[in-house]
């Protein structure tokens, strides 16, 4: 028996011939919480799946945009420490090395002709 069906029933021995109003009083409670749930924590858990899909898929020579704003290209990937290489700038060869929960996206062929 879980802890809400414990306490139903503790208050409905205190009060047997009121246990409609506890039904009236939780059912509120309740809806508010399947609310939360569809509005705030479904969606998150759905965006977070997405984004763990992309880093999982990344591969050399994909353009990536991290979470600070740092486009890049990914040169090595090291699944094993989750790390990822990406080159910053290509007359120098800058090379920046970080982890792969930080890509933010994939920029792909049509969203660099669309950002020129």
């Amino acid at each position: 028996m879980n802890f809400a069906n414990s306490i139903v029933v503790l208050l409905a021995k205190n009060d047997p011939a009121g246990s409609g109003q506890l039904v009236k009083m939780l059912l509120p409670m309740v809806a508010i919480g399947l609310l939360f749930y569809f509005m705030m924590v479904r969606p998150e858990k759905r965006k977070k799946a997405l984004h763990d899909e992309m880093v999982g898929n990344l591969k050399k020579n994909d353009r990536v945009q991290t979470f600070g704003g740092i486009f890049g290209t990914v040169v090595s990937i090291q699944s094993d420490s989750r790390e990822v290489v990406i080159r910053i700038d290509e007359t120098t060869n800058t090379k920046m090395r970080i982890t792969q929960s930080s890509v933010a996206r994939v920029i792909s062929e049509k969203d660099s002709k669309n950002d020129n």
